[in-house]
């Protein structure tokens, strides 16, 4: 990852995906190299699992000089089993290498081999919707897409790491199909019939801040907000949220990047 993310933009990347996950859900996030870190325990998404998300997703980094596929996978799925009964479950892994355990390459491929052969079944068997992300070309593909397209997952190479704000949110809307209104011409209509309204605009570089007008005519901006309005700005995109949105049409002052 050092030489595909040098600048750890899966950290804003993460951040977003986090502020964007609904209230109900249950998630956690995992790093590994040799050995697997569970950097935010599995836990009811709400606000103060979101705080804690974007706190420590800081601690990402590359120091790793290994690829452990097997244990991620492993670790991180260990509290399923059986068909899911209330929640769809899925599993998303972002990795720039091949499976990589050992200097020996003979131990590289037993792990491999327990991956299709041992784990994959497992995850088949528990439901587990495998979502794979490649941030390199020499990333194990084949892999990858037998992990997503045995699972019905959802595979994705990313050629550069600042794709993967946008990468995230495809998939968010792949997998979890929000509730969304169209945007046209940086206009939104809202109805009786929306508790919330989450809006993420990706800006483009030295973009003057965004500001959100209602309907009623008040302007909201990150740093002047009323209750019911949370509003998070990271690098490339603001995401806000506002509870109990006003009916009718609210605009966006922003300049959008088009991409």
């Amino acid at each position: 990852m050092r030489q595909n993310d040098p600048n750890n933009l899966r950290r804003p990347a993460l951040r977003m995906l986090a502020g964007l996950l609904q209230p109900g859900t249950k998630a956690g996030v995992w790093t590994f190299a040799r050995w697997t870190d569970n950097l935010v325990p599995v836990g009811d998404v709400d606000s103060a699992w979101k705080k804690r998300t974007q706190s420590v997703s800081e601690k990402i980094s590359s120091p790793g000089q290994f690829t452990n596929i097997e244990d991620v996978l492993d670790k991180s799925s260990a509290d399923w089993s059986g068909e899911p009964t209330t929640h769809a479950r899925h599993l998303v892994l972002l990795t720039d290498g091949m499976v990589d355990v050992s200097k020996q390459a003979a131990e590289n491929a037993q792990s491999r081999e327990r991956i299709i052969g041992t784990l994959l079944p497992r995850l088949k068997a528990a439901g587990v919707k495998v979502h794979t992300i490649a941030l390199s070309e020499r990333a194990d593909h084949a892999l990858m897409k037998t992990l997503a397209g045995e699972t019905g997952g959802w595979y994705q190479q990313v050629a550069q790491a600042d794709e993967l704000q946008r990468v995230f949110l495809r998939m968010f809307e792949t997998v979890g199909k929000p509730d969304s209104v169209p945007l046209q011409d940086n206009r939104f209509v809202v109805d009786s019939s929306i508790s919330e309204a989450t809006v993420l605009v990706f800006s483009k570089p030295d973009a003057p801040p965004v500001v959100l007008r209602s309907p009623s005519g008040d302007e909201y901006t990150d740093s002047d907000l009323p209750a019911g309005v949370a509003w998070f700005r990271d690098q490339g995109y603001d995401l806000i949220t506002v509870a109990s949105p006003q009916k009718g049409e609210w605009r966006l002052q922003a300049d959008i990047d088009p991409d």
